[in-house]
């Protein structure tokens, strides 16, 4: 998902989250209230983290089409890109790929690459593969958030995290780690994570010898 299909959902998931809520404008506000905190937030909250997922995934695929054409010389042809292309995408699921990737790159020389873009990596792994899609303590320590045990511990009690999609102590913490206020909701997050994401990828490419791709692409008909 592009930076542009990215800002296109999060405008309707906003637009949807406004109608949710003026829905429950006339309703009794304690049944309202009830319906927003159980039902409506959190299904609005799960659909901006899927956009975060999808995010994720987009630069790592941006980062894997430069790296092909990272150092390869003033021109490369396109078949040998492809190629390329292919031999990163394997590297980088390979054990060290991604060492791999951000030595060609220099990842550790952009700011957000250790802050914002590892919390896009950190957050999507946590979503799709927690049981309870609670936050994991490798994510919490990289958003300075406390762990579990520090969290029952704090005077007054906080309860311990709620999955993602429902958790507001985690909510502020990942609104703050991109400068955003506490309160801000999944929709401004996500849209903040999409224009770091697209900056980040632009700030990459353009501090990066890549080659310029020759030559046509070959058609492939089949059935």
């Amino acid at each position: 998902m592009d930076s542009r299909t990215a800002k296109e959902v999060i405008g309707v998931i906003r637009s949807e989250r406004q109608r949710r809520y003026d829905r429950l404008k006339d309703e009794d506000p304690e049944a309202a209230r009830d319906q927003w905190l159980d039902i409506d937030e959190p299904f609005i909250n799960e659909m901006c983290l899927m956009v975060l997922v999808a995010l994720h995934h987009q630069v790592e695929r941006e980062l894997v089409f430069l790296a092909a054409r990272a150092n390869a010389g003033p021109t490369i042809i396109r078949q040998q890109y492809l190629k390329s292309v292919q031999d990163r995408r394997k590297q980088l699921r390979s054990k060290g790929g991604t060492s791999r990737l951000i030595v060609t790159l220099k990842l550790k020389s952009f700011t957000e690459w250790e802050k914002s873009m590892k919390t896009l990596q950190l957050l999507a792994n946590c979503f799709k593969h927690e049981p309870h899609q609670e936050p994991d303590e490798t994510l919490l320590k990289h958003l300075n958030l406390p762990s579990v045990d520090q969290l029952r511990k704090q005077t007054p009690r906080i309860e311990d995290y709620m999955p993602l999609p429902e958790s507001s102590y985690f909510r502020k913490g990942l609104a703050e780690s991109v400068n955003l206020p506490k309160d801000a909701d999944y929709c401004a997050i996500a849209e903040k994570f999409t224009d770091l994401a697209n900056q980040f990828v632009e700030d990459v490419q353009k501090n990066t010898s890549l080659a310029r791709v020759t030559g046509r692409a070959k058609l492939s008909l089949g059935c």
